[in-house]
């Protein structure tokens, strides 16, 4: 599959329903939460033809006043293109897309994944 093909409707509706290659929960308000933002700007859709990444450009969160941070949802690669630098490429991406001052947070389930995310400093 080109993912530099699909639109941002279609890459949500990619993740959707394989969501089980994400995460194991899956949240009430997905996929609506994202489809309903669409075009606002609210999101990073990032595509290469062997992947992609939906990153929440920046939200408040609960540690103080004013805190903002950014959110690494969604990350895929081709499972035909794994180990040649295209998530690392994505996740740096995605670094340039949301406010540089703003963390990036994300939720990671799996040991692979994880391993992965701390080789890309995430901790």
């Amino acid at each position: 599959m080109d993912f530099l093909r699909l639109t941002d409707e279609a890459l949500v509706s990619f993740v959707d329903s394989n969501f089980a290659l994400f995460a194991a929960e899956r949240s009430v308000e997905f996929p609506a939460n994202v489809l309903d933002k669409i075009g606002t700007g609210t999101f990073a859709f990032i595509r290469r033809s062997e992947g992609f990444a939906i990153a929440y450009k920046g939200r408040r969160y609960s540690a103080g006043p004013g805190g903002v941070e950014a959110n690494l949802m969604f990350l895929y690669v081709d499972p035909s293109h794994e180990g040649r630098g295209i998530g690392k490429q994505l996740v740096e991406q995605v670094r340039a897309a949301v406010t540089p001052s703003l963390p990036i947070v994300l939720t990671c389930e799996g040991e692979r994944r994880k391993k992965f995310f701390q080789r890309c400093d995430f901790r």
